[in-house]
């Protein structure tokens, strides 16, 4: 006999390709916007433990009368790997205390997706535009537009020199 044709229920192959098409499409417009997020509330992160070791910092150059060189001098303690007594790795960042700012440098990161974020501190830094605030600057070595200079430009458009000072 002749059978009467049945309504297929399930989705074509050509209906279910377009849907993957369109879901792909989305998450690569997405995806890099959800990684400049990730890295935004890193640098979040950092913030507050390089003014805590900023305001450290001042504390022994009030009491001594001389900068520190070496995290061991400081009253505070950072979780991390000692780096030659001078910088402390944690997993997202390598905090370092300099002769002219605190800083922490993205780590272990490859050399495109480097930055590192600064605090100058206000009683070195009187009058100047930087004082008491943080800058980002975008070390790595590729072009402008790269991902650092993404990371940086969205935390602030103020440029001080290489850097970008953070809002």
């Amino acid at each position: 006999g002749i059978y009467p044709m049945q309504k297929s229920l399930g989705f074509t192959l050509i209906e279910l390709l377009v849907v993957v098409l369109i879901i792909g499409i989305l998450s690569a417009v997405a995806l890099p916007q959800y990684n400049l997020a990730v890295e935004k509330s890193r640098v979040a992160e950092a913030m507050p433990i390089i003014k805590s070791i900023a305001e450290a910092r001042e504390i022994y150059r009030l009491a001594n009368g001389e900068l520190p060189i070496d995290f061991a001098e400081l009253d505070i303690d950072i979780p991390g790997e000692d780096d030659d007594g001078e910088c402390v790795i944690t997993k997202n960042w390598r905090y370092c205390i300099d002769v002219a700012t605190t800083d922490a440098g993205r780590y272990n990161v490859p050399d495109e997706n480097y930055y590192v974020i600064s605090y100058y501190p206000p009683s070195e830094y009187a009058g100047e535009a930087v004082a008491g605030r943080f800058t980002c600057n975008p070390r790595a070595v590729s072009a402008a537009g790269a991902f650092p200079e993404k990371v940086c430009r969205s935390l602030g458009s103020e440029k001080f020199g290489s850097e970008y000072i953070v809002r």
